[in-house]
């Protein structure tokens, strides 16, 4: 009977303190999970692999190439550079350029004044330049490309470099000019050099000759150029039946 009234009174005391409180539950934070980066891949550049050539042919063909090159150099005319002008009006300095067709005078034609033809026959140095419409001395431009003058000094650029072109005063400026001391000069050097030498004939005898040689040897290295890109052997089994002369025969005729 007393442990009956006991936990009565206990369960009394304990309903008047009121509902009993569950205890807190702490929550517990998870572990952050560090992110991993993923291992940078380098790109690896593959090798070039170099084209190799099938046969030695290619190399010998360019070095024939290249030869051929060299002689055209060597055989390239040359051509006026004082005129500016690369045309057949001032490409030849051996000798005046008269042009006689009408057109061409007609041309020339400046301020309605016309350059006369007759004029080639009073002053035989006249030099027509179609391209710039001007006249030249070619005795005066001769001498100062080639730095011969030796006494006069200066000399007209209008003839020499510049042109003229002043048709209402042509006959005048010639005939000053025909009499200068620089003209004669040039005039006179110009005679000169066309009464060649011992020594400017055997040079231009020997020029001669190395172009016929170089025009030869310009003919053999086309041929092999062409039995190199065949495929085609130079020599027979005789020295007179080999491919080379007969390519350099075709080429010759």
């Amino acid at each position: 009977m007393a442990k009956k009234q006991t936990s009565l009174l206990s369960f009394w005391s304990a309903s008047s303190q009121g509902p009993v409180k569950e205890p807190a539950i702490e929550s517990v934070e998870e572990p952050a999970v560090e992110s991993v980066e993923e291992p940078v891949v380098e790109s690896v550049e593959e090798p070039v692999v170099e084209s190799v050539e099938d046969s030695p042919s290619s190399a010998i063909e360019d070095e024939i190439t290249k030869a051929i090159d060299q002689v055209d150099q060597a055989t390239m005319p040359m051509t006026s550079e004082t005129s500016g002008c690369s045309s057949v009006c001032c490409s030849d300095e051996t000798k005046a350029y008269h042009p006689t067709d009408k057109f061409t005078l007609q041309a020339l034609k400046t301020k309605g004044r016309s350059f006369q033809s007759s004029w080639f026959k009073q002053f035989p140095w006249i030099s027509v330049c179609v391209n710039r419409k001007k006249v030249f001395c070619i005795y005066c431009k001769h001498a100062k490309k080639h730095e011969l003058f030796t006494f006069s000094k200066c000399g007209e650029k209008t003839f020499t470099d510049s042109g003229f072109q002043n048709w209402k005063k042509a006959v005048a400026k010639f005939k000053d000019h025909d009499s200068s001391h620089f003209h004669q000069e040039a005039k006179l050097k110009w005679i000169a050099q066309e009464q060649p030498t011992i020594t400017t004939q055997l040079i231009a005898q020997q020029n001669k000759l190395q172009q016929n040689r170089r025009a030869g040897l310009l003919k053999q290295l086309r041929g092999i150029q062409y039995l190199t890109r065949q495929g085609v052997a130079l020599q027979g089994h005789q020295q007179e039946d080999g491919n080379s002369l007969s390519v350099v025969g075709y080429l010759e005729s």
